[in-house]
C-alpha cells in the first residue's frame, strides 16, 4: 500500500518498470552518470481490474535519477494529461556500488 494511493501498488510498480524495459530504458545504474535526471515519454500501463479505482491512472510520469550513488525510479500519476507531482510510486532504488562488483 502507499500513503497516497488506496489500492495495492505492487503489480502497478510491477507494470511500470515492465513497460520501461519494453520501452529499452535502463535501470541498470551503470547506465546512468552519476547526477542524471531523465524524464522521458509518459509511461502507459495495461491494468483494466485497476481501471476505476480512486487515484488509479495507466498514465505514469517516470523519472530515472542518480541521487548521490543511489539510482531512484520515481513514478508520478497523470490525470488529464498534468502530471501530479504530490503524489508517487517509488519503484526501483539500486545503489551504484552494487553494480560495480
Amino acid at each position: 500500500m502507499s500513503a497516497f494511493f488506496e489500492w495495492d501498488t505492487e503489480p502497478v510498480v510491477k507494470s511500470i518498470l515492465a513497460e520501461l524495459a519494453k520501452q529499452g530504458r535502463s535501470i541498470n545504474p551503470e547506465d546512468h552518470p552519476m547526477g542524471q535526471d531523465s524524464w522521458d515519454e509518459i509511461t502507459r500501463i495495461d491494468l483494466p481490474d485497476y481501471l476505476g479505482l480512486k487515484y488509479f491512472t495507466d498514465e505514469w510520469d517516470v523519472n530515472i535519477w542518480d541521487n548521490d550513488g543511489e539510482l531512484t525510479v520515481t513514478a508520478y500519476p497523470v490525470y488529464d494529461g498534468v502530471t501530479e507531482c504530490s503524489a508517487w510510486l517509488t519503484c526501483s532504488t539500486q545503489p551504484v556500488e552494487e553494480w560495480k562488483k
